[in-house]
């Protein structure tokens, strides 16, 4: 497992929540540029996901469609380097800073997946 650094905060995240179709609980993790403060993707984290996350400051996500995890980037090389995040007020949502290391759209190679 990568390990690296880190100051992100440990949050404790509700994931009763949101549930994926086999009934696994997720959050929704939205991933903001924190330089430019774009909103750059959106997608999944189940407590796996998120333990890793914190535990590397790079974010990985769960794939529904998949049914796997993913690290951002592993594929592309574009990684998110997560610098920090909060939860929404009911802690079910989670708000990441990151610095992007290239595009982050997989589907159309773009800065964000919302242009």
């Amino acid at each position: 497992m990568l390990e690296r650094q880190n100051d992100l905060p440990r949050l404790e995240l509700d994931y009763s929540k949101l549930f994926d179709s086999t009934g696994r609980g997720v959050i929704v993790a939205i991933a903001k540029d924190a330089q430019l403060g774009k909103e750059l993707m959106v997608g999944y984290m189940d407590p796996q996901a998120f333990e890793y996350s914190l535990k590397t400051a790079l974010a990985v996500f769960w794939s529904r469609s998949r049914k796997e995890y993913w690290l951002k980037g592993s594929g592309s090389g574009s990684w998110l380097d997560i610098k920090s995040w909060k939860k929404d007020c009911d802690g079910d949502v989670l708000l990441m800073e990151v610095s992007p290391n290239g595009p982050v759209c997989h589907e159309e190679g773009k800065y964000t997946c919302f242009d």
